[in-house]
């Protein structure tokens, strides 16, 4: 009985926290800031992409800093399934799959911006197989092999290290918006 007692003047004194800091700032937590939330990616802090673009720009293609350098790199504005990455040299950008922002992914991002600049570098003019593009053509494996890494990239998507990642990030996205949705009901029914 007395340890009930106190659990539950805990649990008033927590609650009785949260509503003081929902005064402070209302518009934290509202439901419907918590359900745009759930789908919203807040790209790792630590990772600068166009920084990383620029390093293998000044490293592989010093020649090519004009015009590679104006490409912007982000991250993708939805979640990938199949795509580690893509180039789009008409609107001169790329966008990574923002299931590689995971710490087990991270290091892989060098050799696949990498990769997605050897796009940027041969253009459309790739080699062709009767009407197909050979976009992965035999310039474009001769260029990516000078990077160290690219093997290593390979192994890890053929060994499941990106089918991992998708899962991973789907989970942590689930458990992140069922915290949220957690703190919400909390606040607005400190009854429960």
């Amino acid at each position: 009985m007395n340890f009930l007692k106190v659990f539950s003047n805990l649990f008033k004194e927590q609650v009785s926290l949260w509503r003081e800091e929902r005064e402070k700032a209302p518009h934290i937590l509202s439901s419907r800031r918590v359900r745009r939330m759930k789908s919203r990616f807040i790209p790792p802090k630590e990772v600068d992409l166009q920084q990383i673009w620029g390093e293998l720009l000044r490293e592989y293609f010093p020649d090519r800093e004009s015009d590679l350098s104006s490409y912007k790199i982000g991250w993708s504005a939805r979640r990938q399934k199949r795509t580690l990455a893509s180039c789009n040299i008409r609107k001169r950008r790329v966008n990574v799959a923002r299931e590689m922002s995971l710490t087990q992914s991270l290091e892989f991002l060098k050799p696949l911006l990498y990769h997605e600049m050897c796009h940027a570098v041969l253009g459309d003019k790739v080699g062709r197989s009767g009407t197909k593009r050979l976009w992965h053509g035999p310039e474009f494996r001769t260029l990516e092999s000078r990077h160290p890494e690219i093997k290593k990239l390979d192994l890890w998507i053929r060994s499941g290290g990106w089918s991992r990642a998708v899962r991973s990030f789907r989970s942590f996205e689930y458990h992140a918006g069922r915290r949220l949705e957690a703190q919400r009901k909390m606040i607005e029914n400190p009854s429960l």
